[in-house]
């Protein structure tokens, strides 16, 4: 019976001993991951501002949003009441605004003058070419210069306005202008008239 024992309990050292050598001399794994197959680390979502514009340049390379993401304005249909009103009433007197700054001292207020353009709306862009005078009761050249250059360099911006072209007469006649100017230079409009008379 010791015997046996003594024999069991051998064959437990044994044992125990070559798993404790199987265990010990086992080769490590080791295990790398390329990046590639890593994710992207997510993006931020907290507001992100853009880069400050510091030069002309940097300005025409700024990525517009996308479409899905802007409040655009929507157009104007062309058949639309609103819209025409815009063509016969709205960017004629743009136009008539900027005419009312060229100098008209002198000149009699119920002289007129009609200009002919080509509107051009284009990108949300409004502007005029091919500016001519077809007809003039001003006398004074160097106004009527002053008028066309108004009309021919303004350029302003209608984001509601779709695209769009054609000829257009614009009608203007003296003392309407005086309602474009600001309080304080029909004031002294006003007072160099008086002066005049």
């Amino acid at each position: 019976m010791g015997k046996l024992v003594v024999a069991f309990v051998a064959l437990v050292a044994a044992l125990g001993g070559m798993l404790y050598w199987l265990g010990a001399s086992e080769p490590e794994i080791h295990v790398e991951i390329p990046a590639r197959d890593l994710a992207p680390p997510l993006a931020p979502t907290a507001n992100v501002t853009a880069p400050k514009v510091t030069s002309k340049k940097l300005e025409s390379e700024v990525v517009k949003v996308p479409v899905a993401e802007t409040t655009a304005a929507t157009k104007l249909e062309t058949t639309s009441d609103e819209f025409s009103d815009r063509i016969d009433v709205g960017i004629p007197d743009h136009f008539r605004a900027q005419m009312a700054a060229c100098e008209r001292d002198g000149i009699d207020p119920n002289a007129k003058i009609t200009i002919s353009y080509m509107l051009h709306i284009e990108e949300d862009v409004i502007s005029a070419s091919k500016v001519k005078i077809e007809n003039s009761t001003l006398g004074n050249g160097e106004l009527e210069q002053c008028m066309l250059v108004a009309v021919q360099d303004t350029r302003w911006i209608a984001e509601d306005m779709p695209n769009f072209k054609e000829e257009q007469d614009l009608f203007v006649r003296m003392r309407s202008l005086d309602k474009y100017l600001s309080a304080e230079e029909q004031k002294e409009a006003k007072e160099r008239k008086n002066l005049d008379e």
